[in-house]
Parts: structure tokens; sequence; C-alpha cells
């Protein structure tokens, strides 16, 4: 073997070949949300309007007043008034990973995030009635302290989908139908260190580790965007059986992103250490390889030359959201008083394996294997005389992470969310809604470090209080829509 890592000019005889930033990266884009992981699973979100937050989601067979059927049902819009709709959720996140071995905790950072939506109704010819919805169904939003023990998987995460959803909607009898197109921008921004100890140093089988660097020692950090258009599409039924009961469903198709043109910035970050102990050849002992003192930052600095394998560079992935499937009912046993009920399947199965395709590096696929997931909403709306309403709400989610995906970048687990909120009718044309809701996940193992299930080495914790505002003006006299 020749002998090209003599003294401080030291250089590695071959690249590294897998640096595991860009694994974890990839990965984080194909299950990527700024919005924290809210009342759904995966990184859906169904928090686009006060009124139906207030009821814990529950909205498929009952409208609310602001022009949000169109997410929950777009059925639900025929027969509306022209209106517009102006809302924003604000979310205050909040976590901690616990190390099960050492104890140690790391934070995730309570930075607050805002998910707007706007809606138009307008009636139409023929029966109809169009509108216009542009909301958030998916995102991610975490950020982690900057010395957490899991920043070489993730230190922070972001991914915002924001849906243009242009709707048609027409009653016959007591039958609703309607649905409409969904055009879907997705941007993600994906960010994490790399850990100089688990790279290869390009002698076979030793790692820089193997040869005295420290574990936990940040060599590069890695910033990753990337943004596309998808397309899909939306349809709902809703049923009403006079004022004392409804039955609503809606669809919702999958889309796919397909990120051609990310880059990944990499930035080099200086050690400062050096090598501890003469490295020899395996083969041949009397062959000293690297000096003692070689400084590990001239070791690695051929890989940030322009040429390097952790030069600037571009990658390609797939991410593809969900199908959603809702049924709900809505029952009023007494005039002012209605109970709400929604069943929701999703079908995570669609993030299962995630094919990552590098400028330089080699290709690879990681197994996810998330699972199709039910969740169950429940809202109670009892309204007063003049308009005001009072509501109470309750939203319970299955986990669709297996144990070996609950990492820093989506520590996903199941959950339950109470919400609670106040509608008032501020004048014959314009209405407020307010909501609150507390979410509280069940704590789940995961892990910090590469690896699948075995590598699980401590307990996730996260919960989020959430705050909505939603205004609606009718432009046609008269008051507004119950």
């Amino acid at each position: 073997m020749p002998d090209p890592l003599v003294g401080s000019r030291a250089v590695l005889p071959s690249p590294p070949r897998r640096p595991l930033v860009f694994a974890s990266i990839f990965m984080a884009v194909a299950a990527a949300r700024p919005h924290a992981p809210l009342a759904a699973q995966g990184y859906g979100l169904y928090e686009q309007g006060a009124c139906a937050m207030a009821r814990g989601g529950a909205a498929a067979a009952a409208p609310c007043a602001d022009g949000s059927t169109m997410v929950f049902n777009p059925a639900g819009l025929a027969g509306m008034p022209a209106l517009a709709g102006l809302g924003s959720t604000v979310v205050v996140p909040g976590g901690t990973f616990t190390n099960g071995t050492t104890g140690r905790v790391t934070d995730l950072e309570r930075d607050p995030v805002v998910s707007p939506n706007l809606y138009l109704v307008g009636p139409m010819r023929w029966g109809f009635t169009g509108g216009l919805a542009v909301y958030n169904p998916y995102g991610l939003s975490l950020t982690w302290a900057p010395n957490s023990e899991g920043r070489f998987v993730g230190s922070r995460s972001v991914l915002r989908v924001t849906q243009l959803q242009p709707t048609l909607a027409t009653r016959v009898g007591p039958l609703s139908i309607g649905g409409g197109l969904n055009f879907g921008y997705s941007a993600v921004r994906l960010q994490r260190r790399l850990d100089l100890a688990a790279q290869q140093t390009g002698i076979p089988g030793v790692t820089f580790g193997t040869i005295g660097a420290p574990a936990g020692t940040d060599f590069a950090d890695v910033n990753l965007t990337a943004n596309d258009w998808a397309f899909g599409w939306n349809a709902g039924l809703l049923l009403r059986g006079g004022d004392r009961i409804a039955l609503g469903a809606r669809y919702l198709s999958r889309q796919t992103y397909r990120y051609r043109g990310g880059e990944a910035d990499i930035t080099r970050l200086l050690t400062g250490r050096t090598v501890p102990a003469d490295v020899r050849n395996p083969a041949n002992p009397s062959q000293i390889l690297i000096r003692q003192g070689t400084p590990f930052d001239t070791l690695v600095a051929a890989q940030f030359a322009p040429d390097g394998l952790l030069a600037d560079q571009q990658a390609r992935t797939i991410l593809r959201t969900p199908e959603q499937a809702v049924v709900g009912v809505m029952l009023r046993p007494a005039g002012a008083l209605k109970l709400l009920f929604d069943a929701q399947w999703t079908n995570w199965e669609v993030f299962d394996r995630v094919r990552l395709d590098f400028e330089r590096l080699p290709s690879e696929t990681l197994v996810q294997d998330y699972r199709a997931t039910w969740s169950w909403r429940t809202g109670v709306e009892y309204e007063f005389t003049g308009g005001t309403a009072f509501r109470l709400g309750w939203a319970s989610n299955e986990a669709a992470a297996p144990a070996q995906s609950v990492t820093p970048v989506l520590p996903e687990a199941g959950r339950n969310a109470y919400t609670a909120g106040l509608g008032a009718q501020l004048s014959n044309r314009l209405r407020a809604d307010v909501a609150y809701m507390y979410l509280d996940q069940r704590d789940r193992r995961g892990r910090t470090v590469a690896g699948d299930a075995a590598q699980n080495n401590g307990t996730f914790r996260f919960d989020a209080h959430l705050v909505n505002l939603s205004l609606a003006y009718a432009f046609s006299g008269g008051r507004m829509p119950r």
C-alpha cells in the first residue's frame, strides 16, 4: 500500500463513500413540515379554521360558516352566500428527548409557528357554488437545541405543503355534491450536523473514531432546501335528514412531489483536534499511514473541495402525501345543540421506501414502513340566541411511524387533542371564531443515532399549545349561515 498519509500534509487515501448526513437529510425530505406535528398522524394538519378546530376537527357533516368546509367536506359549500374567510393558527410546540442510559435531556425549542388560511366563496349559475381555498394540509417544523445529542440525525426539519384548491358544489334535494382540484406547492428545509467519528478514513474498516476522533465531533453542517409542485383532487358528499341529522364523506387524493433540484449546502466546521497516536497499516504494522499530531481538519479538507464528496451538491428524492377518506355524522337532539363525530383513514403506507439519488454520492434506498392509520374526532356545539356558539372537542390519533422511524426528524407517536372555542356574530355580515387546542402526545421510545429499532436509546416527549382566530365576511345581505 502506498504511504499517502505522512505528516501534516496528509490527505485521505480514498473518500468516505456514504456520509451519514445525506441518508438522514433525505429521509427527512420524504418524511417531512413551518408547523410542529399537530393533531394528526405523520405530518398531516387539520387546523384550517377556528370553528372546526374547536370541535376537535369534526366537520365532515356540519359545515362551518367561514369557508373551511372546502377542506373538511367540499360538498358543504353548496348554497353558501358570497363570503371571504381569513384565519391563522399559532402553534407553540414543546418537547424533550431523554437518553435512557445517561439520563441526559435535550429540549425541543419552543419557537412559535404560524399556519394561515384563506377562503373565497361565491354563488354561480345553475345552482352551483364556487370557491377557492388556500391552506396547509401537511407540514412539519422542529428545531432542536444546537447541542442536542440527535443533531447528527436531524437538528431542524421544516416542510410546508400549501394547497390552492378551486372547488365547485351543488345541491339536489337533501344531497349536496362537491369537489375540486388541488394544486400543491411543497418547500422543505432540513438541517443536521455530521459526526467525524462516524466517517470512514479510507483505510478499510477504519473510522475516524477508531483513530482517536471523539464521538460527537461536529465537522460539517448540512442545510438542504428543495421545492416542487404537485397535482391532486378531492370530492365530498353531504346528506341532510332535515335539521336533526346529517351524514358527510370526503376523499382527498395522494400527491407526488419530485424534488429534482434539491440543494445541499455543506459548511465545513473546524474541529481543532489532532490524531493522538500514529496510525499504522494493519497489513504492515511497520508502515505509518497517519502520523501522531496530524490535524483531523487536514485529513478531511479534500472532501470539501469543489470536486469532493462533501462539496455543495444537488440531490433528488420523491415525497408522496397520502390519500385521506373521512366519514362523519351530525346529530341535533335539540335545536341549539349539535353533536359531531368524524372518523378518518389515512394511507400512510405510501411512505414505505425512499430512493435517494445524489450528484456525487452513490444512490441508496431507505426503508420507512409507515402504516395506514385511523383518527377519531368528536365535537359538541351549542348556539345561543344571537349567533354566539360555544364548542368543545376531542381528537385521538394512532401513530403511523414504526419503532425504527422515531427520530428527531419526526418523533411521531399516538396523541390526544383537547379543544374549546367560541364563535360570535359581530354583525349581519361579520363573524369571528376563536379556538384553543392542547395537544398531548404519548411518550415514545426512539433513537438519536443511525440504525433501526435496536438502536432506540431514549424517550421522546411532545406537546403543543395552539390558538386559532378566524374571521368571515358575507358580501350579501342577511345573517351569516350556520
